[in-house]
């Protein structure tokens, strides 16, 4: 016997059932990563709902498994990028430190708070990188900025974000990039080298070891517990969710029509 087809009713409960299944499956993948490492819950987000999760759902319910699944990664994403932010932000240690020239990067300490530091915007340096090669390469942006210590009066750290991000502002609360970003060391490479060779030939000084002091930089401590965007990682997934049920709604008939 051949399985009588979906009415538009149950099929809308079922691809709404689906989404809101995906949706919490991805924020449970993000979290996962946010404890161990963001890249973790972002390939599971990506393997296991945006890849196996779509062909299962699009079994289930036709091509709006698809989005099913791209919504759940949305999810999987946000929420192991900040989620891990929100952990390290509000749960670091801050010791006090006179300078960031005295911290070793390689110690257990990710959060301090030192004197002032300066964004030496003229002595930044920008470099295009691309990683991979064929179809599968990518081209990334960095900007690093040297902090400048006037207590020293030499630069003591640097600052490496993505040609798109906003500058952080001068400030004297740090945590440390790799911390931050949950993948180990940030290797800014080129753009590092850049930095580090004006800065030699504007005749500012250089302290021994400040290559390897990758830091994000905070104007306040509040700033500094309040680097992240969690509600972001809620409200973007909720948002798509809702796009979803309103196109689920509108092409009821089509989408049961096209289950067998």
């Amino acid at each position: 016997m051949t399985q009588p087809a979906l009415s538009p009713f149950a099929w809308v409960r079922r691809a709404l059932g689906i989404g809101a299944l995906f949706v919490t499956l991805g924020w449970v993948i993000g979290l996962f990563g946010a404890i161990s490492r963001p890249w973790i819950g972002m390939i599971l987000g990506a393997i296991g709902l945006f890849l196996f999760g779509s062909a299962w759902a699009a079994s289930r319910i036709g091509g709006a498994g698809v989005g099913a699944g791209f919504i759940g990664f949305v999810a999987a994403l946000g929420m192991a990028i900040e989620g891990h932010h929100a952990l390290v932000a509000t749960r670091a240690v801050i010791v006090e430190q006179p300078s960031l020239a005295s911290w070793d990067p390689s110690s257990d300490i990710i959060a301090l708070h030192v004197r002032e530091l300066r964004h030496l915007h003229r002595q930044e340096g920008w470099a295009r990188v691309r990683r991979g090669s064929g179809k599968s390469a990518s081209a990334t942006s960095t900007v690093v900025a040297p902090l400048f210590d006037a207590g020293v009066q030499r630069v003591v750290g640097f600052h490496c974000r993505g040609i798109q991000a906003p500058p952080h502002r001068d400030g004297a609360w740090v945590i440390s990039s790799a911390a931050w970003s949950g993948s180990g060391p940030v290797d800014c490479g080129l753009a590092l080298s850049m930095s580090v060779a004006k800065c030699q030939k504007a005749g500012i000084a250089i302290a021994e070891g400040a290559e390897r002091r990758m830091v994000e930089v905070f104007a306040s401590e509040g700033e500094l517990r309040r680097a992240h965007n969690l509600r972001m990682a809620v409200a973007i997934p909720m948002t798509f969710l809702l796009l979803y049920a309103v196109l689920v709604l509108c092409f009821a008939r089509k989408g049961a029509a096209s289950v067998d």
